[in-house]
């Protein structure tokens, strides 16, 4: 009964341990992107502003 526990215990921590990594990528990568568009925009910008 312990050992049943503590595998099902096992299985949350990895579950939760993975979600937490791949919500802190998902957050690095959607900042990265973000600022990828910001880039694009002021370059955007600059192209139709008349020289």
């Amino acid at each position: 009964m312990i050992a049943v526990l503590a595998l099902i215990a096992i299985m949350f921590w990895t579950v939760g341990l993975a979600g937490l990594v791949a919500w802190f990528l998902d957050q690095r990568d959607r900042r990265r992107l973000s600022e990828f568009r910001a880039e694009q925009l002021i370059a955007q910008a600059r192209a139709e502003v008349p020289a």
